[in-house]
């Protein structure tokens, strides 16, 4: 490098780099955002920040070619913002995957690329090597005795070269506990980089794994020994970019604060939606100016027990109202630390700012690619950058369509409804003819309801509510506080977070106590009872945690959280309307007596089963009816008669209502079968007005003999099907759609000896029943080999209706 173009030295030798590495896999943040955190790095103490996402192509999979004009003036602009901030601005490179660390024609392309990045007003640097095969071509193992030489070779170069910069880090291939190979002690890699490279280089180090859950002083100074040096933490604690799902907002911990005079320094590696590090970097902040933690202060310290006691009892409900808790400036504690994050972040949710865009997250390969385009929800996915990281070009937060903040309580949150996206219509309609019929209902309503002047009492109240309102819908501190716990860290949910889990837990494995109503009044009942309401608390607080974030004022915040809660808040209702299911017996399988080795699969019903199911029902006629006549005759009748038996037990619910059925099967065949229908009234309506008339044509002796008719050409072996074909067309007591609704049959083969089958299966049926709005069902016709088996199930036969003396009616109640 030429003299008249020196690097600068910001940092001191003995200086602590504390501060942000941004190099996540998915899209980078924006300038907007990066500059507002060179802000807050400002304020709260940190000096460092290190540019490095993945997905900037010309930083790693493209880092030959130089930036273009726009892109320099933006990497410019974001240099002078850092330096205006007091921040030490790291550009990072990463050509490992590709280079030829032999060739001199790619050094000379690596300092051309690094000289641009000089005239940016750039003085700190890196040269990332993670993540990649440990794997050179032909040419280096010629010139090299191993992989971490060559390395080595080309960052002392390079170190060189820019004239030994202060701030200059090395991020080696191993650079965790768990790459280290064989271990830290016998890596062969790490020693030669500890051996060969020069002193001044800092590396980089994310503790015993990839993302560590704890490092403890001996891990680093182990490594420490091995590297010649003190290492710079890059700490994964909270990257979220493995994870389609997840998002951490606990405090940062795990890491004894004797940890700092170990270190050269921590830069936090985080989540990749910007607004959702707050509390990741906040903490870290407090947690750098710490000297030692509560673990270790509270062996010396009556005040910091007190403390750390009351900062317990405080986890298990979010927060405390009791007096502010204080701990010593140099004690650390995560939940402390937590609160104070919590705090200021609330002000963040109030400022006004548009939001920009949902954040996909990428599915990570071996070698990761440039971009990873990934689908996102419509309504949150309006304006998504699809260009390099360092493109301001896109459209801004600004001019894209959002929500507004400030809706009255009684509107509708949708998210959804965007000017974008084109809104529901009736089939036929178009967007101009709904708009049109929109303009004519207003004018409508216009006629109808003429405009009066309120009265100041009116006023009064409207401004009382809307005040209510808004109260009922601002964000709180507990709100965070529940935020956080159920978003916390990779190996730790928060207190409420576990008590969600606990509470769950507890209710389902002690479900048999309200199975039955034996003991209703006994006080294990009462405590079930007790926990279950506590557990639809806390989903009722989730919800109303829901309902507050979509009332911000910050829409980046909100648009880059709201997927997670969305999703969070769906589970937990499924969770809590299980809990309410619980006290339904159908979820208290017993295992089989004697072990069986079959597996059976519960589906819905195909046309293509019509074959398995007659031939099931065939079966399980001839099994429980062969025994009263000639079982070969029962046979040989039947084979006149080949899909009777089927028409009469199934035929109609398949045909009418096939949608409510489903089929058992194993390897082999159709062993089980159930069919309903919603609507037991509108069924037999329908059996009458379609389903008999086919009958009559298909067995038309059937309608017109009788049990006590020995002249009939209809063999006696069919005479009791004939009659349950003719009572199809009678009509149901009226009495029995009030609590049982619907109609239910069920069958299943006597080779399944697991009863919790037939159970899983009615639970299937039920729960389609429910979403018909259903609310119990029956059965008819139950005879006495069939009572066993619906008794079995919950049913119990229903009294005081008005049929036949051999006629029985089986229902359950949901």
């Amino acid at each position: 490098m030429s003299d008249n173009n020196p690097v600068d030295t910001e940092l001191k030798d003995d200086s602590f780099i504390c501060g942000v590495v941004e190099g996540f896999y998915g899209r980078p943040w924006t300038l907007d955002q990066r500059k507002d955190l060179f802000t807050k790095l400002q304020e709260w103490g940190m000096n460092s920040y290190l540019y490095a996402p993945k997905d900037d192509y010309k930083h790693r999979a493209y880092w030959r070619e130089l930036y273009s004009v726009e892109e320099a003036e933006h990497l410019t602009m974001l240099v002078s913002a850092c330096k205006e901030a007091g921040i030490v601005f790291y550009y990072a490179l990463s050509p490992g995957l590709d280079i030829t660390y032999s060739s001199s024609k790619e050094m000379a392309i690596l300092k051309r690329k690094l000289d641009q990045i000089v005239e940016f007003g750039c003085t700190a640097f890196a040269l990332l090597f993670d993540d990649i095969e440990p794997e050179m071509s032909q040419c280096d193992k010629e010139a090299f005795q191993s992989f971490a030489q060559a390395q080595v070779s080309v960052t002392n170069e390079i170190y060189e070269y820019l004239g030994q910069p202060k701030g200059f880090l090395f991020c080696p291939t191993q650079y965790c506990g768990s790459r280290a190979v064989p271990d830290v002690r016998g890596s062969e890699y790490l020693s030669t980089i500890g051996l060969k490279l020069a002193p001044d280089i800092d590396v980089m180090w994310t503790g015993p794994k990839v993302i560590s859950r704890l490092i403890s002083v001996e891990s680093i100074d182990e490594v420490a020994d091995v590297l010649r040096r003190k290492p710079v933490i890059w700490d994964n604690l909270h990257a979220n970019d493995y994870d389609q799902k997840r998002l951490f907002l606990g405090a940062y911990s795990g890491r004894p604060s004797s940890l700092l005079r170990k270190l050269k320094g921590v830069l936090t590696n985080p989540n990749c939606e910007y607004g959702a590090n707050f509390v990741a970097i906040h903490t870290v902040a407090q947690w750098s100016k710490c000297s030692s933690d509560t673990a270790v202060e509270a062996l010396q310290s009556n005040e910091a027990v007190s403390a750390d006691i009351k900062l317990e009892q405080e986890s298990q409900s979010g927060r405390s109202d009791d007096d502010e808790i204080s701990l010593p400036l140099h004690i650390y504690h995560p939940r402390a630390a937590l609160k104070k994050s919590l705090q200021l972040w609330l002000l963040e949710f109030k400022r006004t700012k548009s939001m920009y865009g949902h954040i996909s997250k990428p599915h990570l390969s071996n070698v990761p690619s440039v971009t990873y385009p990934s689908p996102s929800p419509p309504a949150l996915d309006i304006a998504r950058s699809t260009t390099s990281s360092l493109d301001e070009s896109a459209p801004s937060p600004e001019s894209a369509p959002m929500p507004p903040a400030e809706q009255n309580a009684d509107d509708a949150i949708d998210l959804t409804s965007d000017s974008t996206l084109t809104p529901c219509l009736e089939p036929m309609e178009t967007v101009e003819s709904s708009k049109n019929l929109d303009s004519q209902l207003d004018v409508e309503e216009d006629k109808e309801l003429p405009l009066k002047e309120p009265s100041e009492e009116d006023v009064v109240m409207k401004e009382s509510e809307r005040k209510e309102d808004e109260d009922d819908h601002q964000l709180t501190l507990d709100d965070l506080f529940l935020l956080c716990d159920l978003f916390y860290l990779p190996f730790e949910h928060g207190p409420q977070g576990m008590q969600l889990l606990q509470e769950f837990n507890w209710l389902k494995l002690n479900a048999y106590l309200v199975a039955g109503t034996s003991a209703a009044g006994s006080p294990q009942v009462k405590e079930w009872h007790d926990r279950a309401q506590k557990f639809d608390d806390m989903s009722q607080a989730l919800n109303r945690l829901f309902t507050r974030l979509t009332y911000i004022n910050n829409r980046e915040l909100l648009y880059e959280l709201y997927p997670y809660v969305w999703d969070m808040r769906g589970v937990v209702a499924l969770l809590n309307s299980y809990v309410k299911w619980l006290v339904n017996d159908l979820f208290l399988y017993k295992s089989p007596e004697t072990p069986t080795r079959k597996v059976y699969t519960i589906r819905p019903y195909l046309a293509s089963d019509q074959i398995g199911v007659y031939d099931l029902c065939r079966r399980l006629h001839i099994a429980r009816f062969g025994a009263s006549t000639t079982s070969c005759d029962l046979d040989t009748t039947l084979h006149s008669f080949p899909d009777l038996i089927g028409d009469v037990y199934f035929g109609a619910f398949a045909t009418l209502s096939p949608e409510l059925c489903f089929v058992v099967e194993d390897d082999n065949s159709v062993v089980g079968f159930a069919a309903a229908a919603a609507n037991a009234k509108e069924l037999q309506r329908r059996i009458r007005v379609a389903w008999i008339p086919e009958m009559q044509s298909k067995y038309p002796h059937l309608f017109t003999c009788n049990e006590s008719d020995t002249n009939s050409v209809i063999p006696a072996a069919l005479k009791d099907l004939a009659v349950s074909v003719q009572r199809l067309q009678n009509d149901l007591p009226e009495a029995l759609f009030a609590y049982h609704p619907s109609q239910l049959k069920m069958s299943m083969s006597d080779e399944v000896v697991d009863h919790s089958v037939s159970k899983r299966l009615l639970t299937c049926v039920v729960a389609a029943l429910r979403a018909h709005g259903s609310s119990g069902c029956h059965v008819q016709d139950v005879d006495v080999q069939s009572i066993e088996f619906y008794s079995r199930l919950g049913f119990v036969e229903i009294k005081n209706l008005a049929h036949g003396p051999d006629q029985v009616y089986f229902g359950r109640i949901f």
